[in-house]
């Protein structure tokens, strides 16, 4: 599973690289800084899975997600964001959302929405339609 990662801190790309790579079968195939750079490198890299920070300079993560999207219908986006209401505006450009606060139960987030995605990629069934994907994995 080739994933790209855009975050505008780099702290947190690393801490995902790092989260994410632990996964023997996944691989962070790209990183971004800013929307306008993910839609370029999404197209140039051909990522499997897609991982969008809502709040990015030049570009932000829904209309990174827009573009992304329009070019590549088939990549499942992830929105990994801090602010609630990007997660209304993006259920409708993501197929899932997890939302970036520091908890103890936040990395299990973020692993269980990935899992859903290469789930829905594994069983070469049409990727998921937008929505939340909760704790279990589980569409609401």
């Amino acid at each position: 599973m080739r994933i790209l990662v855009a975050d505008d801190d780099r702290n947190v790309r690393t801490a995902l690289r790092r989260f994410l790579e632990r996964n023997a079968m996944w691989q962070v195939c790209g990183e971004a800084e800013n929307g306008l750079e993910a839609v370029k490198k999404s197209a140039e890299i051909k990522p499997d899975v897609v991982i969008l920070d809502y709040a990015m300079p030049e570009m932000d993560g829904l209309e990174a997600a827009r573009q992304i999207r329009s070019a590549s219908p088939q990549v499942p986006i992830l929105m990994y964001t801090a602010f609630q209401g990007a997660v209304e505006s993006g259920l409708k450009l993501a197929n899932s959302y997890v939302r970036k606060i520091i908890r103890k139960d936040s990395p299990n987030e973020l692993l269980n929405a990935l899992e859903s995605l290469v789930a829905s990629i594994d069983s070469s069934c049409p990727v998921p339609p937008p929505g939340k994907t909760d704790v279990d994995g589980l569409r609401e």
